[in-house]
């Protein structure tokens, strides 16, 4: 509203101006037709003269009061309300909002929090462990070869078995008992290294040359055995035994 009074106001003169022209040309209007009127012959002529007349008046009556209006608002009513529209522009509202009560903000949903994902407990990571070594394959003994009995006397020898030979079961004892003045002759065998003494095999009190005895190694514990021949004469005396080492194996 302040800015339509101010509007106004501030083209008064403008408005002024326009009224004055419309004014003039009104006033042109009357004077031509009080002229006709004086030189119309005719009633009609001079009533239609005169109506104009009235409404130049009418229009005269509507520019004074335009020009009045203009006047009254450039120096009263604008004046009177510019103290008005100045406080409005200085006035601050306040804007009240409203205040929740305990029970309307217990009523208002609040969001749900989302439950926060634990982070994963870091496995730890295996400890490489060294491989087992492979324990170390046996290596196999050397088989000792076998050779034949080294006997000092050739009359009181054995032949078979060999040295180091592997024998099991029954095996023959072939070898030569034909000393001079022989009495008897004997075999006997005992645990290799053993200090024990000799067990009897077999033996007979002639001369032999060939199979000696049968050796039933059945009943014997694995192991290296040491087999010997012994001749006696009839003094009583014998010459070396011959002696052999074999392996016992079942």
């Amino acid at each position: 509203m302040t800015v339509l009074l101010q509007f106004i106001a501030d083209n008064a003169v403008w408005i002024y101006g326009a009224c004055a022209l419309i004014a003039l040309w009104h006033l042109r209007v009357v004077l031509r037709a009080r002229r006709e009127r004086k030189q119309a012959v005719f009633a009609l002529e001079r009533e239609a003269a005169l109506q104009r007349v009235y409404n130049t008046l009418g229009v005269a009556l509507a520019l004074l009061a335009t020009m009045g209006i203009t006047y009254f608002i450039s120096n009263v009513l604008l004046e009177a309300v510019k103290p008005l529209a100045e406080e409005g522009i200085g006035f601050t509202p306040t804007i009240v909002l409203p205040t929740l009560n305990a029970q309307e903000i217990e009523l208002t949903p609040s969001p749900t929090p989302t439950p926060t994902q634990p982070l994963p407990t870091p496995r730890p990571r295996p400890t490489l462990r060294p491989l087992p070594t492979p324990p170390p394959e046996p290596t196999p003994s050397p088989t000792p070869a076998v050779v034949a009995p080294n006997c000092p006397n050739p009359l009181a020898r054995l032949i078979s078995p060999g040295q180091n030979q592997t024998i099991s079961g029954s095996v023959p004892i072939i070898g030569t008992a034909n000393i001079p003045n022989m009495q008897y002759y004997k075999l006997e065998f005992r645990p290799a290294g053993s200090s024990v003494d000799y067990s009897y095999i077999g033996g007979q009190n002639t001369p032999a040359d060939g199979t000696l005895a049968v050796w039933n190694t059945s009943p014997l514990p694995d192991g290296v055995y040491t087999l010997r021949l012994v001749v006696v004469d009839h003094t009583g005396n014998y010459p070396p035994p011959c002696e052999v080492s074999v392996i016992v194996t079942h």
